[in-house]
């Protein structure tokens, strides 16, 4: 039987400046040592032009300078350099082009200490939603699709209709409310020293982009989590963290910006009046958080055993609007059919 993924973590007590939570500034000085004696020393520069290779050679006496332990990030960390990528067809075509974002090689080496650390805080304390599965170590692509597609499996054995909507975020990465990541990480039991360093880690960035060797002035990013970065997948993860908790009824996996809800139950139009509660609670959630449900992208389709037909088709809306549904879909790179044949 299928079995909603209960999403009832303990919410996080917000820590008063006073507060003991996670420091970040205890930072192994051997540890960075050790993480810049492992750079690829073939990685690309940033637009501070240290090479990746000069930082692994003189590891041994930059390791103590680079671990920031002022409560700030460096500015100079800050300016991302933008090049385009082209991924096939016509390069006059701006849509054929993937944009690449660097940023200082020495920067994402205290970013990996951070992230282990924050990580690990989370972790410890179980804040993260059980089936968040983006980035996060033991869980990928594999393990989400080897856990989704048994229950699914197991829902069909036992004679049910299974209802999935993929939800498709509009440039989630990049829309990144700034004072409502800032909110939310306070959730997560950081020190004050902790919250006012990824203060200065999110706010003052900016990035040009580079052709050949011509380089645009520079643009300020004030949204968004910086795009190349270490951090950034899980500062993402922490900001959807709580999406879970507000959909009711329906199970719900996260993999980074995919979002999927799922039902099971035995008549198509309860499963199709759940699925549209719960995604209009998801856009409303989007909304107030500074996100756009691409409704146009968003798609649904019912599971069902070949041996079950069904009688009538999943109808699942939002304001007004049915979502289209679909017999097969891309998921995490594997291709879904209806019938899981």
């Amino acid at each position: 039987m299928w079995q909603v993924l209960k999403s009832a973590l303990p919410r996080p007590t917000p820590s008063s400046p006073d507060a003991d939570g996670l420091s970040l500034l205890t930072i192994d000085i051997d540890e960075c040592h050790s993480r810049l004696s492992a750079i690829n020393p073939h990685k690309s520069t940033g637009l501070d032009c240290i090479p990746a290779s000069l930082l692994k050679t003189a590891s041994s006496p930059i390791a103590s300078p680079l671990i920031n332990t002022s409560g700030s990030f460096p500015s100079s960390w800050k300016r991302a350099l933008v090049k385009p990528l082209h991924k096939g067809g016509s390069r006059d075509e701006l849509s054929n082009f993937r944009p690449i974002s660097l940023l200082p090689v020495a920067s994402k080496v205290l970013e990996s200490v951070v992230k282990d650390q924050v990580y690990s805080h989370v972790y410890s304390l179980n804040l993260l939603y059980h089936w968040q599965s983006g980035f996060r170590p033991g869980h990928s692509t594999t393990t989400t699709l080897l856990h989704v597609t048994n229950e699914w499996f197991r829902a069909l054995d036992n004679g049910l209709f299974v209802g999935v909507v993929f939800l498709d975020i509009s440039k989630a990465f990049d829309n990144v409310n700034h004072d409502l990541l800032l909110s939310r990480l306070r959730d997560f039991d950081l020190d004050s020293v902790s919250c006012q360093w990824f203060q200065s880690y999110l706010l003052d960035r900016y990035q040009c982009t580079a052709i050949d060797s011509e380089h645009s002035g520079d643009l300020a990013a004030t949204s968004g989590v910086p795009q190349g970065s270490v951090l950034g997948p899980l500062l993402f993860s922490t900001f959807v963290n709580r999406l879970p908790v507000h959909l009711h009824g329906v199970n719900t996996v996260l993999f980074a910006d995919d979002t999927t809800v799922v039902v099971a139950g035995t008549f198509i139009a309860d499963i199709s009046a759940t699925l549209s509660t719960a995604i209009t609670a998801a856009y409303d959630w989007f909304l107030s958080s500074g996100l756009r449900l691409n409704v146009a992208k968003t798609k649904c389709m019912l599971l069902h055993s070949s041996r079950r037909i069904p009688t009538s088709a999943l109808d699942v809306q939002l304001n007004g609007h049915t979502i289209d549904r679909v017999q097969r879909y891309k998921f995490l790179g594997v291709i879904i059919i209806n019938t899981l044949s």
